[in-house]
Order: structure tokens, then C-alpha cells, then sequence
């Protein structure tokens, strides 16, 4: 089955996944239209609905009804106004108000367009089999969203998030320090928690996340901690290869301290260890969706180079050199 990014987002994609859907019905909609040879876009039925109601109606009206911004109704009327299916009136008694009606020719297609709205109804209705139970949905959403939009909702919550976030208190300094045992846990925790946010955890990261010493350090590799108060926020190795002398690998920074360049703390650490070892080059394995470590990583002078064939990482689509 296909991937469907959208859907796997839930409801942070719940946007998208609504505008997808009205495009697909939108533009399903419009080529109705002009098959059967009417040229009209399909979010005017509306407007024919309420003036074929009230007869006239003023943008104000129409926004308010509809619960449209006024630019959409002005941009919507005045598209229909080029088409020559409605027309502005003027006030007898008020000069500013300028109401808007049908023209003779949007009335004389009221009777061609209500047999396609009863077809596109029965379509609908197809589509959306439970709409009673979609509808009491879509309710209660747009209740929610009146009593407190979306923006107000979203501030009182990372304002609450901040409140139970760890404070950064700078008096601590954050140091760098070679692996100690009491930290290991660590070394997997911080991988396996931004591994598994972006990508699947694969057999190889388990193994060597849990045995650092057999497959980094007993090999003749390295690996170093981020250090705050005590606690390893953050983490990178470099592990021999046999085609690449050294990997810079397993970097990682605890979401709670993001922002504070533990990252680059810990890419300067791995530079000057590798000069200081002689090392002519390091090497490393990303995927281009990590978009602030690639710009780090270009930052120190990483370079992108071919991908091997033999890749050892199912997620990398990318392969970077720093020549030292």
C-alpha cells in the first residue's frame, strides 16, 4: 500500500488532510461543470442558494451568513460579476450600500443547476454514507474553535509545556567528557528518542546503542557526552570503519536542550580530537529531512559525496566528508 505522509502525521496533518479532500471534490466539481458546458466554480453554488432565497443580499450579508472573510466573498462575487450571474443594485436610500441579486441570466440557469446539485447530493451522499455522525462532528469542532481558536489554544499550551520544561540555569556550564560507564544509558536513551521521532529504529542501531563498548569503543572508537548538572544531554561517537577510517555517529541532544549549540559543542569536540589524532578525514550518514544537522554539519565543513552502493544505513540519502 501506498505511504500516505499526510495520514501518518494524525492530527498534526489533520489540516492538510481536510484540504486535500475539498480539492479532490473541488476539482472533481469543476470538471462536472464543464462537461456539461456551464461555466461556473463550484463554491458559488452557495451564493445562487442564498440570493435565489433572499433575493439580494450585501457582501456584509453574504460574509456573515456564509461566516466567510470579506475578501473571500468580495473575491467570489466579483468573479460572478464577470460571468454575468449577479449584479450590484443600487440603494434608493443609502448610497454606500450596494446590495448584490441575481442577474436574468444566473436565474435562467437556476433550473439547469438545480438537476446537477440533486445528482451531486446523491454523489455526496455516497461519499459521506454517516454524514449525520460527521456532521454532529464537524459541529462540535466549529463550536470548539469559536468558544477558543486555534491560535489561543496552541500559545496556552506551549506556555504550559514551558512551564514543566527543565530551566537552563547558565551558571551550570555545559561540558564535553569521554564516555564513562555510568553514562551508557544515556547513549541509548538520547539516539533511540530521536530515532525513533523521524525514523524507524533499525536492528543494527539496537545492537550497537546497547553494546557501545564491543562495536565503538573496544574497536578503537570514541564517544563523548554533552554534560549538564550531571546529566548527559547530549552525545555523539566516532566509530572506525573499514572502507572510511572514522564515522562521526550516534549524535544526539535531549529535545529539552535544543537551541543551546550542544550540537556543535560536540562536533568541534570530535574535529579537534580527530586532528589531534592524526585522522585525515571523518565521514558520516544522514537523511536531507534533518535539515538543522546538514546545515551543521556544511557549517564545520562537511562536504556531500557519493553514497555507496553498500549504504549501511537503510534511513541515509545522504553522505558527507570533512577533510581534516
Amino acid at each position: 500500500m501506498e505511504r500516505d505522509f499526510i495520514e501518518e502525521n494524525g492530527v498534526h496533518g489533520l489540516t492538510a488532510r481536510l484540504k486535500r479532500i475539498v480539492e479532490k471534490l473541488t476539482h472533481s466539481s469543476r470538471d462536472f461543470y464543464k462537461e456539461v458546458g456551464v461555466a461556473i466554480e463550484p463554491n458559488w453554488y452557495l451564493v445562487f442558494r442564498l440570493l435565489q432565497e433572499k433575493k439580494q443580499c450585501t457582501i456584509g450579508e453574504l460574509s456573515a451568513v456564509l461566516q466567510f472573510a470579506h475578501p473571500t466573498v468580495i473575491a467570489m462575487i466579483k468573479k460572478m460579476e464577470q460571468s454575468g450571474f449577479v449584479e450590484r443594485l443600487e440603494d434608493p436610500n443609502d448610497s454606500r450600500r450596494k446590495p448584490i441579486c441575481l442577474t436574468y441570466r444566473g436565474k435562467s440557469l437556476l433550473p439547469k443547476l438545480e438537476r446537477y446539485w440533486q445528482a451531486g447530493s446523491k454523489a455526496l451522499e455516497e461519499i459521506f454514507p454517516d454524514y449525520d455522525s460527521f456532521s454532529i462532528m464537524l459541529e462540535g469542532i466549529e463550536k470548539r474553535i469559536k468558544q477558543e481558536d486555534f491560535k489561543h489554544r496552541t500559545w496556552k499550551a506551549y506556555r504550559n509545556m514551558q512551564n514543566h520544561e527543565v530551566p537552563i540555569n547558565l551558571q551550570y556550564e555545559i561540558h564535553i567528557q569521554p564516555f564513562k560507564i555510568e553514562y551508557a544509558s544515556a547513549f541509548a536513551k538520547l539516539n533511540l528518542e530521536w530515532l525513533d521521532h523521524y525514523f524507524e529504529i533499525e536492528p543494527i542501531d539496537r545492537e550497537v546503542l546497547s553494546h557501545p563498548k564491543n562495536y565503538i569503543l573496544n574497536k578503537g572508537g570514541f564517544i563523548f557526552f554533552a554534560i549538564y548538572k550531571e546529566e548527559a544531554v547530549g552525545t555523539v561517537a566516532l566509530m572506525p570503519t573499514k572502507l572510511d577510517g572514522m564515522e562521526l555517529t550516534k549524535m544526539a541532544v535531549s529535545p529539552r536542550y535544543r537551541g543551546l549549540k550542544i550540537g556543535r559543542k560536540l562536533m568541534d569536540t570530535c574535529i579537534k580530537h580527530a586532528q589531534s589524532m592524526g585522522w585525515r578525514s571523518l565521514v558520516l550518514y544522514s537523511n536531507t529531512k534533518l535539515e538543522s544537522a546538514i546545515r551543521l554539519y556544511k557549517k564545520v565543513g562537511f562536504k556531500e559525496i557519493p553514497l555507496p552502493k553498500d549504504n549501511p544505513y537503510i534511513r541515509s540519502n545522504i553522505k558527507m566528508r570533512l577533510d581534516l
